[in-house]
């Protein structure tokens, strides 16, 4: 599998984790001229902004990736979402589900609710 094959597998095992969680998927890869998002869901009244992070293995940690510089992007594209379906008045938070391998290559998903804030730019 290609590492854009397998980028794509982990989101969609994202993707499933969280329906079954409860929550309603919005979109999938919103791309803005400022930064994108993996994923954008609603839980209850909440809209959530999910990164998703995968490593081929149980070794390393995919969730230490997501920088200051990707926070950031990831700010100001949720306010371009935000601002697109006037969703103002909603509550939000920013998720971060990391998807492992395995040894047997089952996926292995963790799930981080409200792992950053706006403010931690």
């Amino acid at each position: 599998m290609s590492i854009g094959e397998f980028g794509a597998w982990a989101e969609n095992q994202a993707k499933v984790f969280l329906k079954k969680s409860g929550m309603k998927i919005l979109a999938r890869n919103y791309r803005t001229s400022l930064g994108e998002l993996d994923i954008v869901a609603r839980d209850r009244d909440m809209i959530v902004f999910v990164e998703v992070k995968a490593v081929r293995d149980t070794a390393g940690e995919p969730e230490l990736k997501i920088n200051r510089e990707k926070r950031r992007r990831m700010i100001l594209a949720a306010k371009s979402f935000i601002g697109r379906l006037s969703l103002n008045d909603q509550p939000a938070r920013f998720d971060i589900v990391t998807v492992k391998c395995d040894s047997s290559g089952q996926p292995l998903v963790d799930h981080e609710p409200d792992a950053f804030g706006a403010g931690d730019k």
